[in-house]
């Protein structure tokens, strides 16, 4: 199997196989914290729900659309500065987990951060906010498909070496 011109070898199966396991189960336990919070939040629910918007409220809308931007802004930079001429495909898988992680990680922060100022404000816009943001990481979870399209697009970007173990 190749792509595009790169060999992949059976040994370069099980470490993609093996990165995309890990990676999922990293997404899932970030997305399951969130997930876990947010059910206790509501169930303690506010007793005294702010009818204003807050400070904390923008604080934690501001975050998120911080978060995002600065999602994006890690994922795109983590491979520019990690990469060099001629990496192999495990170095490619580990710079895919690194952009992975810290995106996903940036994000699980402000989804954090909209859950503890709902318990403090009881504004249950600040809810949606998480719920997006959750969905957002699902967004995030690998596939063998994205994978390899990225691994293509180093290859092209001539970054990955063409002789593979």
């Amino acid at each position: 199997m190749s792509i595009d011109g790169t060999r992949i070898t059976p040994h370069n199966e099980r470490q993609i196989s093996a990165t995309l396991m890990t990676l999922r189960i990293i997404a899932g336990a970030l997305i399951m914290g969130v997930i876990t919070f947010s059910v206790i939040a509501i169930s303690q629910g506010s007793e005294n729900p702010n009818q204003g918007w807050s400070i904390l409220f923008w604080v934690a809308i501001g975050g998120a659309v911080v978060a995002i931007i600065a999602s994006q802004v890690a994922s795109a930079i983590i491979p520019r500065s990690a990469t060099t001429q001629g990496i192999s495909v495990e170095r490619a898988l580990a710079i895919y987990s690194q952009r992975t992680i810290v995106g996903l990680a940036i994000l699980e922060g402000a989804a954090l951060l909209t859950v503890v100022i709902f318990l403090i404000e009881g504004q249950w816009v600040l809810l949606a906010a998480t719920a997006f943001l959750i969905l957002l990481m699902l967004l995030r979870i690998p596939s063998r498909g994205r994978l390899i399209q990225w691994i293509e697009e180093r290859q092209q970007l001539g970054q990955l070496s063409g002789n593979e173990q």
